[in-house]
């Protein structure tokens, strides 16, 4: 009778230990929240992350035992209306290789940064996904775009992505190779981050009917050597992207508290694998990291920000435009519109188009048109 009674009492043990036990009991299986109605799964034999639920993605996909999670495919299933937030894949790795990457129907937008980092050689647009924030892509090995044939939004050619009309050029894949690139003249407008991170292009040919480049939009390009932006006279300004919010960041080591100041950071620009840019600095230029030595400013531009040439070591040569009246070297005066010269270790010539009412240069010495303020001794030629 003792036996039997400890049968059963190692019987009820087993069950209620089973019945308390996580469901994430599968071998090799991981799982955790990916959003309010998202739920995220991981199979560790195949290295396949798959996602179901609806709604929106806006909580970190990350493993407890480890920092990145190593994967070769991620699905997300039908449901799925959005990714909102930067740090969805943040602890998502393709240890060096391209995985691949399915999107659903479902899929309406995606923010800044969605896929920041990943290894991902192709992407297809799906047919609902009508908002696509800068920088959603900034994949450095992403070669391929295509479009659905059932999206009404969205269009592609030669692998770049454009709206549909082509007046917008959305996305110039950073894993591009081709090294000159004519702006299609039906573009008004080139994206923020567009061409960001393209190691490959040597020279871009814009036209004279561009309204807007957006802010960074060629912001790592390392191998750009050439641009003929005067012939974009009808833009008016040149601006900064403002990763900090965004996302276009990583951090060396801490979290970042909402509350701190942002220049307290140091963060890590990603320019490729295994590759940082350590900045205190949260803004993206236009043509920073660029390999450009000269550049000349269409005439209706009127202010540039702070980051426009951040780190073009071999610029040497800049002319500004007639109406440029936006601040040199005076960001804390006039925050977003005031160009930093100072850093270009290189530059040993600026000139102001004739006519400029706030510039002239004397004896290799930026002034303003009355002589009362310097803004920049130049480098002797």
């Amino acid at each position: 009778m003792k036996k039997y009674y400890s049968y059963i009492v190692i019987l009820f043990t087993i069950l209620i230990f089973t019945a308390f036990t996580p469901v994430a009991a599968e071998a090799g299986v991981h799982k955790g929240m990916a959003g309010k109605n998202a739920v995220w799964k991981y199979n560790m034999d195949t290295k396949t992350l798959t996602i179901t639920g609806r709604g929106a993605l806006t909580s970190r996909i990350k493993l407890e035992d480890r920092n990145l999670m190593p994967v070769k495919k991620i699905v997300i299933k039908e449901g799925i209306t959005s990714i909102d937030h930067f740090q969805v894949f943040e602890n998502v790795s393709c240890e060096g290789r391209p995985a691949q990457l399915v999107l659903p129907d479902s899929l309406k937008s995606l923010a800044t940064a969605s896929f920041k980092g990943l290894e991902i050689s192709s992407i297809t647009i799906p047919k609902n996904l009508k908002d696509i924030a800068p920088g959603a892509f900034l994949c450095w090995i992403l070669e391929e775009i295509h479009v659905s044939p059932e999206n009404q939004y969205f269009a592609v050619e030669d692998n770049v992505l454009f709206s549909n009309d082509k007046s917008r050029l959305v996305v110039y894949p950073a894993g591009r190779e081709e090294t000159v690139y004519r702006v299609p003249v039906s573009v008004k407008k080139i994206a923020p981050l567009a061409f960001a991170l393209n190691k490959y292009i040597k020279q871009v040919v814009l036209h004279k009917d561009l309204r807007a480049l957006g802010a960074g939009a060629f912001f790592g390009c390392n191998s750009l050597e050439e641009i003929n932006l005067h012939q974009a006279e009808k833009l008016k300004k040149i601006t900064d992207f403002h990763g900090y919010k965004m996302g276009i960041y990583l951090y060396n080591g801490s979290e970042l508290d909402p509350d701190d100041d942002p220049p307290l950071y140091h963060r890590i620009v990603w320019t490729g694998p295994g590759e940082g840019v350590y900045r205190e600095s949260f803004d993206l230029g236009t043509f920073e990291g660029t390999d450009i030595s000269s550049i000349r400013i269409p005439d209706n531009v009127r202010y540039m920000s702070e980051d426009t040439f951040k780190d073009c070591f071999r610029l040497r040569e800049i002319t500004f435009g007639r109406n440029f009246t936006g601040e040199i070297n005076m960001e804390e005066e006039n925050r977003g519109k005031s160009v930093l010269l100072y850093d270009l270790w290189q530059l040993e010539s600026v000139r102001f188009a004739e006519g400029n009412p706030k510039y002239t240069v004397r004896d290799n010495i930026i002034y303003s048109r009355d002589g009362s303020i310097i803004y920049q001794v130049l480098k002797k030629n």
